[in-house]
């Protein structure tokens, strides 16, 4: 049966590092009782990554833009997140 325990995403989008023309969105995933989610795929159109035994996950996307993230993992309920990256902005 498939565990339909709300990825709470006490997701930090913990810092957005500008760089040029891009920005590197990193945070960290975990469960509601504070346990990290290994394996959760973070997407962006094209492009993406997967959170680490630790959750954490860091991913490269354009500056200045708004996007949609989209976290999801087969334990799960699929997560959408829309971020707007600014330049120098945490």
């Amino acid at each position: 049966m498939l565990k339909t325990a709300t990825l709470t995403l006490c997701f930090l989008l913990a810092t957005t590092l500008i760089t040029a023309q891009t920005a590197t969105v990193k945070g960290v995933l975990k469960t509601n009782k504070n346990t990290p989610v290994e394996g959760v795929a973070i997407t962006y159109l094209n492009t993406g990554t997967t959170s680490d035994v630790n959750g954490e996950y860091h991913l490269k996307i354009p500056a200045n833009t708004e996007i949609t993230l989209t976290f999801s993992h087969i334990s799960f309920t699929t997560f959408v997140k829309i971020v707007n990256i600014q330049k120098n902005k945490t």
